[in-house]
């Protein structure tokens, strides 16, 4: 139940952060970017391109990495069980 789609590069044909991996898989999905949400745990591989393509991007970072490290326009998560209690005050 916490992740409706998710894409690979395979099925893409092309990998990120290639902008054409985000618009097929928001084709896929049928989905809009404004609407849709992107965790990853790369800022140059998930998070930037994300944004760059106006998806909401949510950055998992287990190891504590980016302490200090500015993420333009992206949450921070440690754990992806912080991420559903995110997704409800989001839907308020």
């Amino acid at each position: 139940d916490l992740l409706h789609h998710t894409f690979t590069a395979e099925e893409a044909g092309v990998s990120k952060p290639h902008p054409r991996f985000f618009q097929l898989a928001l084709e896929r999905a049928g989905a809009e970017a404004s609407r849709s949400i992107v965790i990853g745990d790369r800022l140059d591989n998930d998070v930037e391109p994300a944004v760059a393509a106006g998806i909401t991007a949510v950055l998992l970072d287990r190891f504590e990495k980016v302490d200090g490290v500015p993420v333009p326009a992206a949450s921070v998560v440690r754990s992806l069980t912080e991420f559903p209690p995110m997704l409800e005050l989001a839907s308020d």
